[in-house]
């Protein structure tokens, strides 16, 4: 419960305070001709702040699975280039 204006009897909720604000579109009480303490904000669908965390954690993806993919080509260069050669270890682990 809060106190929406400066009378001392009216608290109300600040859901059904911004409801009435928005069905009387009246912003200040009738009583007390105080303006209602409400904070209203409106909100953007897509922030430019909710896209760009979204590219960010998107590219962070990418570089991680371009780095597995590197260290997985490496591997296999790495093992072919030692069965080459005859590294008889690396050979039994085939």
């Amino acid at each position: 419960m809060i106190r929406v204006c400066n009378c001392l009897n009216k608290n109300c909720h600040a859901y059904c305070a911004t409801a009435n604000v928005l069905r009387t579109q009246k912003i200040f009480c009738r009583d007390c001709q105080s303006y209602y303490r409400l904070h209203a904000q409106g909100e953007k669908l897509f922030k430019s702040e909710y896209i760009s965390v979204n590219l960010y954690l998107l590219l962070f993806y990418a570089v991680f699975v371009a780095m597995i993919y590197g260290i997985k080509v490496l591997d296999s260069y790495l093992k072919k280039n030692a069965a080459r050669e005859g590294d008889p270890e690396i050979v039994d682990m085939k």
